[in-house]
């Protein structure tokens, strides 16, 4: 009806319609065509559930459009706004858990979208202004959903989130917090709690997964070895390396993992090489040896090496007083015993390679005493042998 204010009068039983029409099978065709011109505000068509056009009340089963079949928009779709710059803009009030957009199916699987939660909005660990999505199988628990982020490939590609809060990356089933890969290049990440590990708190797992029945390091048909690095609640930093036995998978206890770690790091930085603890105060301990080419210890100033020997003010024992010592002590003097180095767990590099250069510089003193006096006595020798030669 062009140029022509139209209200038809309505039906209240039955189904009616206020605009009927059909498309023939033509080429082009339109059941309905409507064309706005010029700038001005309008709709090509205007459709709306209030009385005589008067509101837009939205009442259940009651719509300004439906449609059965599929439908086409060339431009910007806006729900909820009429400024849409977006292809498809969905908008709704700004109230904290509101859900803006939801996507479910026949089994009432669901997806939706909240824009803005409210403190403890949804699950505990949503935070006041966070934005959320959500999903649910059709339990109240979501026991089976996952949410899935993944190209267009297959199954080991991409992202999933379990309903537990689990995150397989990659792929992978496992029991860890966060799961990297399958297989024998798998990282992951989850929890070493447990008496068995020391009381661990959380670990980082490669080609190791770690569950309630167990830890599993997987094969790749020929080697099945892998590594893990945990702390425990006390801060000790352990780490832990398995050496491949085959071509199977490997599954080993807590205890397995405690009694295969190989180094540690405690609170205080002190460091463990081997299957030990960290001794006394010493920032390093390194079981069963060191072999290296190399070695130096450093002197923080003068006083620390020997040269005081050769102070005129150097109490130097003589021979009968060494003696002496030995006799009454067993060993010698300002020199630990054996007994004494046992007690305190060992040697000190640095200051029994001290003491044994102050002994050398010693024996270098009784040395240089006992030449000039050789030398006295040769003389002596020399001018007796001359006398005798004269008389």
């Amino acid at each position: 009806l062009q140029g022509t204010s139209y209200r038809p009068v309505p039906i209240n039983s039955g189904r009616a319609y206020g605009v009927y029409a059909q498309a023939g099978n033509a080429d082009i065709n339109y059941g309905l065509y409507a064309s706005l011109r010029g700038n001005n505000r309008g709709a090509a068509v205007f459709g709306t559930t209030g009385d005589n056009g008067s509101s837009a009340v939205l009442f259940n089963g009651r719509w300004a459009g439906y449609f059965l079949g599929r439908g086409y928009f060339s431009e910007d779709v806006g729900i909820g706004t009429n400024t849409s710059n977006h292809r498809l803009e969905v908008k709704d009030n700004a109230n904290p858990n509101n859900v803006l957009t939801k996507f479910s199916d026949s089994q009432d699987q669901q997806i939706f979208f909240v824009p803005r939660l409210g403190g403890g909005g949804y699950n505990w660990i949503t935070q006041q202004d966070d934005a959320g999505i959500f999903w649910s199988d059709n339990t109240n628990q979501n026991n089976d959903a996952g949410f899935v982020i993944s190209p267009w490939k297959s199954g080991w590609h991409g992202t999933r989130f379990a309903p537990n809060g689990k995150v397989h990356i990659g792929g992978g089933t496992t029991d860890d917090k966060l799961q990297v890969g399958v297989g024998l290049t798998k990282l992951n990440i989850g929890s070493a709690g447990g008496q068995d590990l020391n009381w661990g708190t959380s670990y980082i797992g490669f080609n190791a997964g770690r569950a309630s029945s167990g830890w599993k390091f997987e094969n790749d048909g020929a080697n099945n070895g892998g590594g893990v690095v945990y702390t425990s609640v006390g801060g000790t930093m352990y780490f832990v390396t398995e050496k491949s036995t085959g071509a199977s998978d490997k599954f080993l206890a807590d205890t397995d993992i405690w009694d295969r770690r190989k180094m540690s790091i405690d609170q205080e930085g002190k460091v463990a090489i081997g299957h030990v603890n960290t001794p006394g105060n010493y920032k390093l301990y390194v079981e069963d040896g060191i072999l290296t080419e190399h070695i130096k210890v450093a002197l923080h100033g003068t006083a620390d090496w020997a040269d005081y020997v050769f102070q005129e003010e150097y109490d130097l024992k003589t021979l009968e007083e060494v003696e002496a010592h030995i006799e009454a002590k067993g060993h010698l003097h300002n020199t630990p015993s054996a007994a004494t180095l046992v007690a305190d767990g060992g040697v000190e590099l640095k200051a029994a390679t001290v003491n044994q250069q102050e002994k050398i510089e010693e024996l270098f003193l009784h040395l240089i005493e006992m030449n000039k006096r050789l030398k006295d006595l040769e003389q002596e020798n020399e001018a007796l042998k001359v006398r005798l030669d004269q008389q």
